[in-house]
């Protein structure tokens, strides 16, 4: 039984779909690893990081096998996946496949459900807010955003219920602020962090990984790469508002994001907002690192970064150009065939210089040179001589390989002979 649905000249099969998972969390593990460990991640630019997720919506989204794809044959990995997906439950017609599928359904539409209904709280949140007067606030704003080509009218909402400074909504970009005493250089460090999250589409960003949460949440990869970006995106944001600055305003910048820390509550922050302090303190010491010695270049920075995109890319591409299907002989072709083992074979030499094979017991063909397989079963001088060979260890061993075979490989007459 194999379970393939055509549209075209694509294919979605179980051999595809796990093709373009095994891939993709390859491609999730290498990003991760240039995050957490490449170094000097600050300077990546967004569209390099909306293209990477772009590309892996799009693969989650079509795990097809597509016209140029080149078909690789697995004799391990795949025969048990397919074994194990396409077991029958019982007398009945359902197999694991059908549960896995079930299962899936109903965990992507409970996810759903979650998020539209914490996304419409939290909204709801946002319009009852008692927003206090933060006028003074308004101008900085306007100032900040004509350093931009693009001018975008922020909304800004001072209350005490905001846990944390935050961007929220990408349509209607509105910057949540909490009640803080806080001087004009703090607020501006502050509001500048905030509308740098918008023109770098880190919302978006956010966006497709929460479409990918919904529609794998059992792949714990995707959260993974979840948590990577979000202290990426945080430490990018850090090193674009001061790249320019002066030490002693870097300084300033770092005992800001010190008072933050020391002052608020980050509980209530969701997913789909950019907050401006996000993790405890070894995250945030990395961060005071990453702005004092922005202009240091890690060790090897080149040469890791260079292995790693190129390893990126190469993932991209072969993900889509190769699937990995279970290896298989076509009944048509084993007409005409028998199995030869260690065990079941052997090879006896005859007066013409050439060998009798002999598969259980029983003469199969006359062959001139010893080749693969045959290189492994024993030769004897005569066909007494094999059968004193057969101790009793030989004979319960026969027993068992016939109680449990090992996929003994199947070789055709014609090519012996």
């Amino acid at each position: 039984m194999n379970i393939i649905v055509m549209a075209g000249e694509l294919q979605l099969s179980i051999s595809s779909f796990t093709t373009a998972i095994f891939f993709c969390n390859l491609l999730i593990t290498a990003f991760w690893l240039l995050l957490q460990y490449g170094g000097g991640f600050e300077r990546i630019g967004n569209r390099l990081i909306l293209l990477f997720t772009g590309f892996l919506l799009i693969r989650f989204l079509l795990p097809l096998e597509f016209p140029v794809t080149t078909t690789f044959a697995s004799k391990r990995l795949m025969p048990k996946i397919y074994d194990f997906m396409l077991s029958p439950l019982g007398d009945t017609d359902f197999t694991v496949y059908h549960i896995f599928l079930l299962i899936w359904g109903a965990g992507s539409i409970f996810t759903l459900i979650r998020v539209v209904r914490t996304r419409a709280k939290f909204k709801h949140e946002v319009e009852q807010l008692s927003s206090e007067k933060c006028d003074h606030l308004d101008g900085i704003v306007k100032q900040i955003v004509s350093g931009y080509p693009k001018q975008v009218d922020f909304e800004v909402i001072c209350s005490s219920e905001i846990p944390v400074p935050m961007l929220y909504d990408f349509r209607q970009p509105k910057i949540l602020l909490p009640i803080m005493d806080l001087t004009p250089t703090e607020w501006r460090l502050i509001l500048k962090h905030e509308i740098a999250h918008y023109y770098r589409k880190d919302l978006q960003i956010k966006l497709i990984i929460e479409v990918l949460q919904i529609l794998y949440w059992w792949n714990p990869f995707l959260y993974l790469l979840s948590s990577a970006i979000d202290r990426m995106q945080e430490i990018q944001v850090d090193y674009e508002v001061t790249k320019n600055m002066s030490e002693l305003e870097r300084c300033q910048y770092i005992e800001c994001l010190l008072n933050l820390a020391k002052t608020i509550s980050v509980k209530k922050i969701q997913l789909y907002s950019a907050a401006f302090q996000r993790a405890g303190s070894v995250f945030l010491t990395q961060r005071f690192h990453l702005v004092l010695d922005q202009c240091k270049k890690p060790k090897h920075f080149l040469a890791y970064h260079t292995i790693v995109t190129v390893s990126i890319i190469f993932l991209l591409f072969f993900s889509s150009l190769a699937v990995f299907e279970p290896y298989s002989v076509n009944p048509e072709h084993v007409k005409g065939t028998f199995d030869i083992t260690r065990d079941n074979s052997y090879l006896i030499r005859n007066d013409e210089n050439g060998y009798d094979l002999y598969v259980d017991d029983a003469f199969m063909a006359t062959i001139t040179e010893i080749i693969e397989p045959l290189t492994e079963i024993k030769i004897y001088d005569s066909i007494e001589e094999a059968e004193n060979d057969k101790t009793i260890w030989e004979i319960m061993l026969d027993i068992m390989s016939s109680l449990n075979t090992n996929n003994p490989q199947r070789i055709y007459l014609s090519s012996i002979c």
